[in-house]
């Protein structure tokens, strides 16, 4: 990122480590930083002439990753930069459900759900959520080779062996390849978002025609996810019937070991939001086993963080006692972060954030 402030004259490198972002280095010198601008660009195949938005994908073997590029142009003080953000994206990524840290229910209602003859999963959530690997594994848990496995991203990030990836671009949209995709006789398809009517609609077509069709959304809860299909013109009955399987998730940043405290803020606004979840008695018989922030130590450098904890919430399909199907929800992402905060693991702040 550019920066103007601090002495800092050309910009400063800085990595998202567990969720934060943390300063590598400053570059006091415009040159050194321009220098550094140049070679992303070369590297990525980007065009030198600046005042535009730009975004591409290039790979390193020495570091054994893809990187996607997007830069933006921007305005730092009186002069014009650029802001240049690379997602790396390792080529030896290992996806595995057994390696998401799901609870034993979901992990075994996302199983029947992908050895389902068809139906839908939806995987919603925010950016930098864990979506992607989410997909991932459950692709990679697939028999690839009795199956016809298909995808449609925007963009392919990883490639996996056995399935077809197709780029959404310009001219193919998530809609029109999904119609497209109908005819080329798949068992599974990946729509990487559903984001308008016409892909909804096809989604659902697909899903209700001999298809598992896996597809994401932004919204806040499993439950959302029929709210947000109806909002693009699903009937909801009908998303409700052919859903396998709707889970949201979070990943949140877990309290460094090392400079964990009580804190006596966050005590009070626990009690006075959930009365029921923490009394005074829970606080007064154990306050320094029950850490609620972290300020940070050399450890954490300075975050107060130490690696992240996946929240999820799901909702799948049950037979009732009469034998008819019905959809059952699994706890809340803010019940999961109340387990966690219990146990130590999570700031409070992550709580009141959901």
């Amino acid at each position: 990122a550019p920066r103007s402030q601090g002495g800092c004259a050309g910009g400063e490198a800085r990595f998202r480590i567990s969720g934060v972002l943390q300063t590598f280095r400053e570059f006091k010198n415009l040159g050194e930083w321009d220098d550094l601008l140049k070679e992303i660009k070369r590297r990525a195949g980007l065009s030198f002439q600046t005042g535009f938005a730009q975004d591409r994908r290039f790979s390193d073997s020495q570091t054994q990753s893809d990187y996607r590029v997007s830069l933006v142009p921007v305005q730092v003080g009186d002069r014009e930069a650029e802001q240049i953000v690379l997602r790396v994206l390792p080529r030896d990524a290992l996806f595995s459900l057994d390696k998401l840290g799901l609870a034993f229910d979901a992990l075994a209602a996302l199983h029947d759900a992908l050895n389902a003859n068809q139906g839908l999963i939806v995987v919603t959530g925010p950016t930098g959520s864990g979506k992607t690997v989410t997909l991932m594994s459950a692709l990679c848990a697939i028999d690839r080779d009795k199956y016809n496995v298909m995808t449609l991203e925007d963009p392919v990030e990883y490639a996996l062996p056995g399935i077809t990836q197709v780029q959404v671009s310009d001219t193919l949209s998530f809609a029109q390849g999904l119609r497209s995709f109908l005819r080329q006789d798949p068992d599974y398809i990946l729509v990487g978002e559903t984001r308008d009517p016409e892909t909804a609609s096809a989604l659902i077509q697909a899903a209700n025609t001999g298809h598992v069709v896996l597809t994401t959304l932004h919204t806040n809860s499993a439950a959302d996810a029929f709210t947000r299909l109806k909002a693009l013109g699903v009937n909801e009955d009908l998303a409700r019937e052919n859903a396998t399987f709707v889970c949201a998730q979070r990943l949140v940043p877990r309290l460094c070991p090392q400079c964990k405290v009580f804190d006596f803020d966050a005590s009070a606004k626990l009690k006075k939001l959930f009365p029921e979840e923490f009394t005074d008695e829970i606080f007064n018989a154990a306050q320094k086993d029950f850490p609620l922030s972290a300020p940070g130590c050399v450890a954490c450098a300075g975050t107060g963080v130490s690696g992240r904890k996946l929240l999820f919430e799901f909702i799948a399909p049950q037979r009732n006692a009469a034998g008819q199907r019905e959809l059952v929800s699994s706890p809340t992402l803010k019940s999961a972060a109340i387990s966690l905060l219990k146990k130590g693991v999570l700031n409070a702040q992550e709580v009141f954030a959901l």
